[in-house]
Formats: C-alpha cells, structure tokens, sequence
C-alpha cells in the first residue's frame, strides 16, 4: 500500500509503470507460452456461420454504436443508434415481438451546437480555424450507452471522451464529459520502437459498469479491454454481476466538476489466443443472458468472451463465429431477445443492419 505521503502525481506516475510493465508481462506470456497452454481448446463454434433472421436499412449512415434505452411504461422500447460523422443520436422503436423490427417514428436529437456552445472556444464556424475545430469536436463517434434516466452516454475517439447528453427533460443537453486517459498506451508505443505510429488508436465499444465505472474496447496498437475510473479505485472486471443494471443511473465516481471528470486505466485484458492481432470494433452485454459479445472488424468475428477477471490479463474467446461476406464495416453490436444485431458503417442508407440469431 503506498504512503499517504506520496503525491497523487507521484501515485498516477506510478500506475502508469505499473500498466506498461503489464503490457511486458502480457507479450511475453503469449510469446513464450505454447499455444496449446495459453488458448487451450479452441472454441468448436469457431470459423461457423450464424443463422440470419433479416436485414434491415435504417434511416441514417455511419452506424458505429446501438443501445437500448430504458423500458417504458408501456412495454415499449427504443433503440439508440450513433454514427461516426455527426454529434447526433437517432431514436427508434422496437416492435415488441423482436429487437429486429422496427416500430414507430424516427426522431434526431443533435447535441453538436450544446457540445461546442459548451467545450469549444469556436461556438460556430465561418474560418478554417473554427470551421477545423468544430469538426473535430463534433465528429468521430464510436460508441453510445443509455442509462436508467435516460442519460445518453456517447464514446469519441479521437478525444478518448464520453459525452453525457440529455437528461432533465432536454435531449440535447450536454451534462458534462467524462475523460479517459489513454497517455499510456503512447507510452508503450514508443517503448516498442513504432516512431512512425503518432497515436494509439482510443476507443471503439463501451460498457457501463457498477460504482461509475467505464470500461472501454480499444480498437488495436493494442487491442485491449480496459476498464477506467477514478484514481484509487479497485476495478470491477466484467461480467453480468459488474455491469450497470437496466434501469439504473450511470454517476460519475465523484460527479462532474465543473462539467469533467477525470478517469484512468484500472485494468486491462488482452485477447489469449491465435487470434491476438485481431481488431476490436464493438463491445456488448446480453443483459437477459450476462453473455458477453465482442467485434472484430479486420478479423470479420462475432466473438463470446469469458468474465473479464481482475488479476487474468489475457482472455480467452469461448466461441466464436464468421461474419457474412456481405457484412461490410462491422462496427456496431448489440444483443438482445434472442437477436443480435450487427450495425456497419456505411456512408448510404441502403442494407446497415443485419439481424441473427443468438448462436448457442
């Protein structure tokens, strides 16, 4: 345990080290370690093709994130859909017999003017310096949460941020930001000798946990799951008893200060198997099941993953299965009555949904 005596600084320096030296021990386990030891037996389901139920074309482009919003009083439910070019976030209703129909109404509710009104220096464009950095801050989402309240919770990339919009009525209303320091995984790059790699690509999936807690899938250089959280905190892991209940509301450890809040890396878990070099496009709980569901994108899988333990650093796929050839830019995931329904990122809004059945 270390001393009160030590600075917050010198105990966020000394976290840092502590990951990197996890990054070592991780790459040498999966270099030294033999396969068969490492993996053990390969998932039977691997390399099989899932049952398509239907396909669908939603009113928008870009898809990069799906989550359901909370159950309504009627039964009803929504889905919520991001995509990656525009501050926006488009509702839809969910027929009551399967997550693949859609039922009711589209509605768009962009945060982009509250966003910039709030965190920019430029409030609106008319010069390339405001007109760059707009884009920038409005731009690049990957991932979407909702919350017991309401409360959208929306992953960018480029910034490693999470934007809580809505709430009290308003949703469009930016609540505060939550920010994740990514700073280490530049780290150890440069340790590994990659000059020519300027930054580690951020986050591209995200879950709620328990106590406030986020823990994020990080696209590659490496691929990783990691969880954030306040400095000091002991990490939950992942699995059906950690994740954020429906219904429930997602706080900040510590709230919003001055509309921010702080987060660093807890933990972290690498993929154990064959498959390491495999990107990681989106992240999802079964929340009827506790199953928990992986994308990769360049390795064109849907894959099942164990609990994420705390203390077990590589993780290794219980299943797994090949996304359809005509599946193009798998990056948004979510399970759910049965169905899962993988989301691509397309620039037109022709077939963006393809709907299966859970596989067994």
């Amino acid at each position: 345990m270390a001393s009160v005596r030590h600075s917050a600084a010198s105990e966020h320096r000394r976290l840092m080290r502590s990951i990197l030296v996890l990054f070592g021990i991780v790459g040498l386990a999966v270099t030294l370690i033999p396969k068969s030891i490492l993996s053990g037996p390969r998932p039977a389901a691997d390399g099989e093709r899932m049952s398509k139920v239907r396909e669908l074309a939603l009113p928008t482009t870009e898809i990069s994130g799906f989550a359901l919003g909370p159950v309504q009083a009627d039964g009803r439910e929504e889905l919520f859909v991001v995509g990656d070019t525009m501050a926006e976030i488009v509702r839809v209703g969910i027929a009551r017999e399967g997550l693949g129909r859609i039922d009711g109404e589209v509605i768009r509710d962009s945060f982009a003017s509250a966003l910039t009104q709030r965190f920019s220096m430029c409030s609106r464009g008319g010069n390339p310096v405001c007109d760059r950095m707009i884009a920038d801050i409005t731009s690049q989402w990957e991932a979407i949460a909702v919350d017991g309240l309401g409360t959208r919770w929306v992953l960018q990339e480029t910034s490693g941020a999470v934007v809580a919009v809505g709430g009290s009525g308003d949703a469009s209303r930016v609540m505060g930001v939550v920010d994740l320091d990514f700073s280490v995984f530049d780290r150890y790059l440069k340790l590994q000798s990659q000059p020519q790699l300027t930054s580690a690509p951020l986050g591209e999936g995200m879950v709620l946990l328990r106590n406030g807690h986020i823990l994020v899938a990080k696209e590659r250089r490496p691929a990783a799951f990691v969880e954030f959280g306040p400095f000091g905190a002991v990490p939950l892991g992942l699995s059906g008893g950690t994740v954020l209940p429906r219904g429930a509301e997602f706080v900040p450890a510590g709230g919003f200060v001055d509309g921010r809040a702080a987060y660093v890396p807890l933990a972290m878990w690498k993929r154990g198997d064959d498959r390491s070099q495999c990107d990681l496009s989106e992240l999802t709980v079964d929340r009827e099941t506790g199953r928990i569901f992986a994308l990769s994108q360049n390795c064109r899988q849907l894959i099942e993953l164990p609990p994420l333990v705390v203390g077990e650093p590589n993780v290794v796929p219980v299943g797994a299965w090949t996304l359809d050839s005509g599946i193009e830019n798998a990056e948004a995931l979510i399970v759910h009555r049965g169905e899962v329904w993988i989301g691509s990122d397309l620039r037109t809004e022709r077939v963006n949904v393809h709907v299966y059945s859970v596989p067994q």
